[in-house]
């Protein structure tokens, strides 16, 4: 059926929040305390092959840990650059990766860009968090 437009714009809105309001309670929780670990080699390797921004540091990176090619690994970041100039870099890295079909997502002080490429779906989201600006980056699916 078709619904009145008013209508359907407050309904998307209702099913955008839901998602971003699950990745803001998220990052959130990973901010606190999630086990840290140096840059170094953990940096070389981020899921969906994206690099790390000069200046980030690497705070967790599960992507040496998944299985190989299973296509379903997190990585959480920091940096002292802003959300807008963050956000933009992983926007340009990941169609630089050959992510299509960027999808963007902003609530509030969160940015959220999903994508997909080869069966993977990957998704990068960005908020200010203490001063800094968190950076979750996951990809999910099995991949080719």
């Amino acid at each position: 059926p078709k619904f009145p437009k008013a209508r359907t714009s407050a309904l998307m809105k209702k099913l955008l929040l839901v998602p971003a309001l699950s990745l803001s309670m998220l990052l959130a929780a990973c901010g606190g305390g999630g086990s840290s670990a140096a840059g170094g080699d953990m940096s070389a390797n981020l899921p969906m092959g994206l690099p790390l921004m000069a200046g980030a540091t690497v705070v967790n990176n599960n992507n040496e840990l998944a299985k190989a090619n299973s296509g379903n690994a997190t990585a959480i970041l920091t940096s002292a650059e802003s959300v807008d100039d963050v956000y933009d870099y992983y926007s340009d890295a990941m169609s630089d990766a050959g992510f299509d079909d960027q999808r963007e997502v902003e609530v509030g002080d969160i940015k959220n860009l999903s994508a997909e490429k080869d069966g993977l779906r990957g998704m990068v989201t960005v908020k200010p968090d203490n001063g800094k600006t968190m950076v979750m980056i996951v990809v999910n699916g099995e991949g080719q």
